[in-house]
């Protein structure tokens, strides 16, 4: 669970401070798509890369499958 949320928390702050900025209107409309501009092209990009860079590579096309159940019924012998 820990882990989950170490992963989706860079996501979801990046999201909360686009808002935050936006509904603050401290920030000027050239300001908004050069924020959107940094945080399409340049910040997430980078936190990608940072999460993958730390992934092992076997891990990277190998998605987690432990909490689906095989159902027994349609199996043939």
């Amino acid at each position: 669970m820990i882990d989950m949320l170490n992963l989706a928390l860079p996501y979801f702050g990046l999201i909360f401070i686009g808002f935050a900025c936006g509904r603050s209107k401290g920030l000027p409309e050239a300001g908004s798509a050069s924020m959107n501009f940094f945080l399409l092209y340049v910040s997430l990009p980078a936190l990608l890369f940072g999460i993958m860079s730390k992934t092992p590579f076997e891990e990277l096309n190998n998605p987690p499958t432990g909490s689906r159940k095989e159902s027994t019924s349609n199996k043939r012998p």
